[in-house]
């Protein structure tokens, strides 16, 4: 299992780029009710990837400017949610879905695919 992330995460250091990724943690107080939000940006070594949209695997995201950007999970401290946004080229890109791969029933990597907002 050791293998596998060891892999990923090597590969992600040799090809991927620090990219600024930001989420929003949403908290109710059980209480009063409130809804309380706080936006967090780290910086992550994330590989970004050009990806082609076509009617038979993205019909929903034809015409807009789509990346792929694949993400290790090794000591991540949250899992990434639609909501987020990565920062790459000067745009930024909402996470519309994302994909998990495991090994050994541990989560190794993200597939996130981001469009341009």
């Amino acid at each position: 299992m050791q293998w596998a992330v060891g892999s990923t995460k090597r590969a992600l250091q040799r090809h991927g780029t620090d990219l600024p990724y930001s989420t929003i943690t949403r908290t109710v107080d059980p209480i009063e009710g409130t809804v309380t939000e706080v936006p967090t940006s780290v910086t992550l070594r994330i590989y970004p990837e050009s990806l082609q949209v076509n009617q038979y695997n993205f019909p929903t995201l034809v015409g807009k400017t789509v990346v792929q950007f694949y993400l290790a999970a090794d000591a991540l401290t949250f899992t990434p949610k639609p909501s987020d946004e990565i920062t790459y080229l000067g745009d930024v890109y909402r996470i519309n879905s994302f994909q998990s791969f495991t090994a050994h029933g541990k989560t190794i990597l993200y597939k996130l695919i981001g469009v341009k907002g």
